[in-house]
């Protein structure tokens, strides 16, 4: 999905019209999707060709899908042995969230065993409820100044904490990168921070990433 929308028909999806729910940081100004063609459209589309949806990308990154699928297997065979109930929705989730976490940053966002990570999925999934949501202010554009229904506040919210999250771990791959001797991920972020990207940029591209790949 993130590559048909980012990738293929980028061009169809540029300069949408923005969910109210999606403004808060000016995020759809910075977002693939929403950006009309333009200077900085054209820079975003080419990292996407180039960095992140490249067939050698995609190729790459191989074995961490297979790696995933398997320990979804092995989830629902220990579930089949105790005869406990599968949820699957909440099973699939999980996968594809610790899919791009690998692929992305080298790291499960989804593991029960970190209470950072399972912060992580919550909101996420937070993100997805509300942006599913009806909100009347994307029908009636004269009520997105009071934000009737509390949608743009409570994405501001989810916004703020989920760029944190991606602030620690950008500084904590700087850091790491810094000390002698540090072996290179070769991972997105590797190839963000390599292209020199800023940092506001980087997070924008996580969640867009993030984002169409759970859609």
């Amino acid at each position: 999905m993130a590559r048909e929308i980012l990738q293929t028909h980028d061009v169809s999806f540029s300069n949408r019209l923005t969910p109210d729910s999606l403004t808060p940081f000016r995020y759809h100004e910075h977002a693939l999707p929403w950006v009309p063609v333009s200077p900085l459209w054209r820079n975003l589309r080419r990292i996407c060709n180039v960095h992140l949806f490249a067939s050698s990308t995609l190729d790459s990154s191989q074995h961490i899908r297979r790696r995933k699928i398997q320990e979804l297997l092995s989830h629902v065979g220990k579930c089949s042995e105790t005869g406990s109930l599968v949820n699957i929705g909440e099973a699939g989730f999980t996968t594809t969230l610790n899919l791009l976490g690998n692929t992305i940053i080298s790291m499960d966002l989804a593991d029960p065993t970190s209470e950072s990570a399972k912060e992580f999925k919550e909101l996420v999934w937070q993100i997805m409820v509300e942006v599913g949501k009806p909100n009347l202010a994307d029908y009636f554009p004269v009520l997105k100044r009071v934000d009737p229904q509390g949608a743009r506040r409570r994405m501001t919210g989810y916004f703020r904490r989920l760029f944190d999250v991606f602030q620690g771990i950008i500084k904590s791959r700087l850091q790491g990168r810094e000390v002698t001797g540090s072996v290179r991920k070769n991972d997105v972020l590797d190839t963000l921070l390599e292209l020199s990207m800023e940092e506001f940029q980087i997070k924008h591209l996580f969640f867009v990433s993030i984002y169409f790949c759970l859609c």
